[in-house]
């Protein structure tokens, strides 16, 4: 095997930048936020303040030459330092423009550029062919106004990647900075100024370590952290699948690669806010892929490098990273928007999932891309079921993610007609289901909002709610249910008077305990709950009588005026007004909702 050639050498940022530079796919785009700016700002001037003859060590910068121009290097490691240098660099020209010489003017632009009998050559060429137009477009800008107006004209637009406005941001903060430092009453100290300058291009130092060729460098490059912002799982995976890149192909293969990479990181960063990280993404895509659930989030690189032949990454990186696209695609969808694909339908039992803030689904529901389109419908219903009877009965989580990583690596991948979903319901889910029947029963009947977040009361109450709207004949989502009336109202008020106390004949702690028993909650629309304020319940009759959701309004009137079917269903779960209400009245109530959670949640078949 051939020896790995690698030499090392102290560089200033006046002498790295005699080079021109690459930034490849498999690098991340531009991160640094403004503590990051700051942080390189205000480290580089602490140093010039203390000693200005003294070298600033600014990190390694990892690069590989390029085979075709010796002059030229792929940036491995370090392109955030690099690219934040040359930002603000930039930025020293437009300042050097308004207020320098010629000469200085000059020795700054030979940092960015070299002009050509084709015209300007930048040092800098960005990963993606959009970033490098505006970058280009943006170094152009004559002035220090003119690179600000290009800036705010830009982030109006709206047409900038999160990459492309954080590299413009960094322009406009470290302007700042500079304005604070160097400025007083609006006077620039220019020559100050320019001390600074000078001190970053001859001062700042990297240590440069050169490789011969791309592949040697990514062996390092796996060791190595960014300063400021470490190298995620994501970053190194992306690293992964372009080693394993056929050299023939190399360009063309790079560029499809990076371009579905980019799609990839813009799927994942659209759903934030229902807190879906690459990460996270990828733990549950290798718990589904090796049928394993012990794989620890900080553990995903290790396990994904470990199975490269499984998941087809040695063998063919592009068409294992389509997978993992189309697999962040439908977790996506699953997670955030309650869809099988982005232009499907909403579907219920994904949407409810999302009300009871669950995520494991994703485990049953990754694989499933021969499952027909009504079962995968189904199958997400049943899966809210048996989450929420786990939630119940108290199962702890690790036991059903291993259980769930099992049937997704054994059953549910195979599963593309009704009748093998059928038998799998039938041998394996659907038992596990009733097995917790029992726990489930007991502890619902004794559920209470002491130890249950109230979106988890709301998921209960809009349940039951929607339960008998859909017995009425009337389909109402849980989704409409919870927004429209999302007041929890309670029987026995939080906060009684003294005709309910007195009424209760209970002490403080027994009226407590009952008072937060699920049998004491119902649902009622703000304009009512506000009005039925803490009275007792006779003089709440009212308010539930003129509330539309059967929920309420069956404890205090007889709803036979709904037909017989439904009339039969509310005699069936003993359900009947209350003409009064105590300890008694909350338990008899509890055991009709106990009753029919037991059918809402697929438990009355055994």
């Amino acid at each position: 095997m051939p020896t790995m050639q690698v030499s090392a050498e102290a560089k200033s940022i006046s002498e790295i930048f005699s080079k021109f530079f690459s930034i490849p796919a498999y690098q991340r785009d531009y991160v640094w936020r403004e503590e990051n700016i700051e942080a390189f700002f205000n480290d580089i001037l602490e140093s010039f303040n203390s000693n200005a003859n003294k070298d600033y060590f600014m990190g390694n910068l990892l690069l590989a030459r390029h085979p075709e121009n010796s002059a030229s290097y792929f940036v491995i490691d370090g392109q955030q330092r690099l690219t934040t240098s040359y930002i603000l660099l930039k930025l020293f020209l437009d300042f050097s423009k308004e207020y320098g010489t010629e000469n200085e003017q000059f020795y700054i632009k030979l940092s960015l550029c070299n002009p050509t009998s084709r015209g300007l050559q930048y040092k800098i060429t960005f990963l993606y062919e959009q970033t490098q137009k505006l970058m280009d477009e943006f170094i152009r800008q004559e002035t220090l106004e003119d690179s600000l107006l290009f800036i705010s004209k830009v982030h109006k637009m709206g047409s900038c990647s999160q990459s492309e406005y954080r590299m413009l941001e960094a322009y406009r903060h470290f302007s700042k900075l500079l304005k604070e430092q160097f400025a007083k009453n609006n006077i620039l100290d220019w020559s100050s100024m320019y001390e600074y300058i000078s001190y970053f291009q001859q001062h700042v130092i990297f240590s440069v370590i050169y490789t011969e060729n791309t592949q040697d460098a990514l062996v390092l490059f796996q060791n190595m952290n960014d300063r400021g912002v470490s190298l995620t799982k994501t970053d190194l995976l992306k690293n992964l699948l372009f080693q394993h890149l056929k050299a023939n192909t190399l360009v063309e293969n790079e560029k499809n690669l990076s371009l579905k990479w980019r799609e990839f990181v813009k799927t994942i960063e659209k759903s934030k806010n229902m807190n879906i990280t690459p990460d996270r993404f990828l733990r549950h895509y290798i718990m589904v892929k090796t049928g394993r659930s012990d794989i620890q989030k900080g553990n995903v690189f290790n396990e994904i490098a470990d199975k490269k032949d499984i998941l087809n990454i040695r063998q063919n990186p592009i068409e294992a990273f389509d997978d993992i696209l189309e697999k962040a695609k439908l977790y996506v969808n699953i997670r955030a928007y309650g869809k099988r694909t982005s232009a499907g339908k909403e579907i219920q039992g994904l949407l409810n999932m999302q009300a009871l803030k669950v995520e494991q689904q994703v485990l049953l529901l990754l694989d499933t891309e021969k499952m027909p389109d009504d079962v995968f419908e189904d199958f997400s219903s049943k899966i809210e079921n048996l989450l929420f009877v786990y939630m119940v009965s108290g199962v702890l989580t690790k036991q059903y993610e291993s259980l769930f990583c099992r049937w997704s690596y054994e059953d549910i991948q195979y599963i593309d007609s009704k009748e093998k979903y059928e038998k799998f319901l039938n041998e394996k889910f659907l038992p596990e289901l009733y097995k917790n029947k029992k726990v489930f029963e007991e502890r619902f009947n004794q559920l209470s909002q002491q130890g249950l977040v109230k979106y988890k009361q709301k998921y209960i109450l809009g349940k039951l709610a929607q339960f008998l709207e859909q017995k009425r004949g009337e389909f109402k989502s849980l989704h409409d249910v919870m927004k429209k009336y999302k007041e929890i109202e309670h029987i026995w008020p939080q906060e009684p008077n003294e005709a309910v106390k007195q009424a209760c004949n209970l002490s403080p702690e027994d009226y407590a305990a009952y008072m937060q028993r699920l049998g004491n909650l119902t649902l009622l629309n703000k304009k009512l709950n506000i009005q039925a304020s803490n009275a007792e319940f006779s003089v709440k009759v009212p308010y539930y009588e003129n509330e539309d959701l059967l929920l309420t309004k069956c404890l205090v009137k007889n709803l036979d005026c709904y037909g017989k079917p439904f009339a039969n269903c509310l005699q069936s779960y003993h359900i009947s007004p209350f003409t009064s209400w105590n300890a008694h009245c909350i338990e008899a109530r509890q055991r009709s909702l106990t009753s029919m959670a037991l059918t809402i949640w697929g438990l009355n078949k055994k």
